[in-house]
């Protein structure tokens, strides 16, 4: 089995599974610096900036404050 944290995928691909609502919420955290790092269970996007993380749902509401563990 293939460990999926080691497989890297370049950001079209990343950018191309979000829908309309996440792609502008990621497009408004993209222009102060955000990154897109992952893709969560295949419906929250999940961006990062220095130590900071955020958290956009599939309706494109970013959680400037989320519950999540980056290893």
């Amino acid at each position: 089995m293939e460990d999926r944290r080691h497989t890297e995928l370049d950001e079209k691909h990343w950018w191309a599974s979000l829908n309309c609502a996440q792609q502008v919420s990621a497009n408004s955290l993209s222009n102060v610096g955000y990154e897109l790092a992952f893709i969560r269970d295949g419906n929250t996007a999940v961006f990062r900036l220095d130590d900071s993380v955020v958290t956009v749902d599939i309706e494109g509401d970013p959680n400037l404050n989320p519950n999540i563990t980056i290893r």
